[in-house]
């Protein structure tokens, strides 16, 4: 679970930073947009034995798995929000001079929350997966060495069990964050009411 959150949280940060820069610069977006497409086309899961292979056998190959996982989702969706604000609201901000930090702290990043709440979302299940499979690889602990243990010592019960703990845990953590999602976007969901 400590992984999962560190990836995750490693994921959040990055993916809100980079959008926030890519959406913002449009020359720097089309410039990388082709790579960006080409590496998250990439399966995430056939990476983590190369991860391990390259950086070893510990927590920091896994987190590194799982925040290259979830990054992508919370990237493109935070990328629409940020291009997705109204042209005539940047041009307010030029006109007042607003400083870039505020107008990326009070404007921009309220804008595009929606959207980046949504990758968010998108990418919860996605870290939960990635745990997972990272656990299979050269683990001695975790509820994915523990499906795979019991697998392939034929433990077809406890195989299942594992299996639906982790359907459990996605659920139970996809329904906190959706109590927190209605809570920070409460004023989008208030006005989209109206």
């Amino acid at each position: 679970m400590q992984n999962l959150l560190y990836g995750f949280v490693i994921a959040v940060v990055v993916g809100i930073v980079l959008a926030l820069i890519l959406g913002e610069t449009k020359v720097l977006f089309e410039a990388l947009s082709p790579l960006i497409n080409f590496i998250r086309s990439i399966p995430q899961t056939a990476l983590v034995p190369l991860i391990i292979g390259a950086f070893g056998i510990g927590g920091a190959p896994k987190i590194m798995a799982i925040a290259f996982a979830c990054v992508w989702p919370i990237l493109l969706n935070a990328i629409d929000g940020v291009r997705g604000i109204e042209p005539t609201v940047r041009d307010a901000a030029q006109v007042y001079r607003i400083p870039k930090a505020l107008y990326f702290r009070r404007i921009l990043l309220p804008a595009a929350l929606p959207q980046i709440v949504a990758g968010i979302r998108v990418a919860l299940p996605i870290a939960i997966v990635m745990m997972v499979v990272s656990e299979l690889f050269a683990a001695e602990n975790g509820i994915g060495f523990y499906i795979l243990n019991s697998s392939s010592r034929f433990k077809i019960p406890e195989t299942w069990g594992g299996a639906l703990l982790v359907g459990l845990l996605g659920y139970i953590l996809s329904t906190l964050f959706i109590v927190l999602e209605r809570r920070i976007l409460r004023w989008y969901f208030l006005s989209a009411a109206k």
